[in-house]
């Protein structure tokens, strides 16, 4: 892949991810809200309430994106590319909370991205073999 293919890949990914929040606060704020006629309004409301959360999930899919995009172009294959890229995504998303909690939420991450490596690895290998059957 291109330096251009990336960039474009990560605007793609980064659009998505906001649309998907802002989707999924706009139904959140929506549901919660009262019965009386303001639920578009609470919809509405909680998008612009929950704007920051929504940048910074999106931002952090492109940087787990550009990690395992990296990993790729090393040459690293197997089931844990993404447990690295998950846990240095996380890990540097911590770093403004301090070394500690930066260490801890690399390697929380970098479990829930070796398990999720691990099922998709084992995922692929069984619908390969059930096509070859």
């Amino acid at each position: 892949m291109t330096i251009v293919e990336n960039v474009a890949d990560s605007c793609i990914i980064f659009l998505v991810g906001c649309f998907v929040g802002s989707v999924f606060y706009f139904i959140k704020g929506a549901l919660c809200t009262s019965s009386n006629g303001r639920r578009l309004t609470g919809g509405v409301r909680a998008v612009i309430t929950n704007s920051p959360r929504v940048r910074r999930g999106a931002a952090f899919f492109v940087l787990l994106a550009a990690m395992e995009a990296n990993l790729h172009a090393l040459h690293v294959q197997g089931a844990f590319n993404k447990a690295l890229a998950w846990g240095a995504a996380s890990a540097l998303f911590s770093v403004r909370r301090g070394t500690r909690d930066a260490v801890g939420s690399g390697l929380m991450a970098a479990a829930y991205g070796g398990a999720v490596g691990i099922a998709i690895f084992n995922l692929n290998a069984f619908v390969e073999d059930m096509l070859i059957n």
